[in-house]
């Protein structure tokens, strides 16, 4: 499995998930649980290999600093509904898809994903 990276400020994992970050020598586990959240997006596919025939997923993230959950929800609510009153604005035709996002804490590997917002 890859691990989590960094490119450009931002962190880049793959699906299926590889091993999380080590938690800092600051934090405990109960901190590292509550804020170690990011917003990710799909940045594409990786090639084929024989281990992963059709690719894999890439998720990245923006280059911001892990925050708590609540914050992290509340951003990809007001990302969706931001890309939905866009769709709106250019018309509204056809069915609306909005963007896909996932949640992800970056010591525990625990992921949220936006569709059930």
């Amino acid at each position: 499995m890859n691990p989590i990276r960094r490119l450009n400020g931002g962190f880049v994992s793959y699906d299926p998930p590889g091993p999380e970050l080590g938690r800092p020598s600051y934090m405990d586990d109960d901190e590292a649980r509550t804020m170690g959240w990011v917003i990710e997006e799909p940045d594409g596919r990786t090639r084929p290999t024989r281990t992963y025939p059709a690719g894999r997923r890439r998720w990245s993230s923006e280059p911001v600093r892990p925050t708590d959950i609540d914050t992290a929800m509340g951003e990809v609510k007001r990302r969706k509904a931001a890309a939905r009153q866009q769709w709106e604005e250019d018309g509204g035709e056809g069915v609306h898809e909005p963007p896909t996002y996932r949640i992800r804490n970056l010591y525990t590997g625990d992921l949220v994903m936006s569709d059930i917002l």
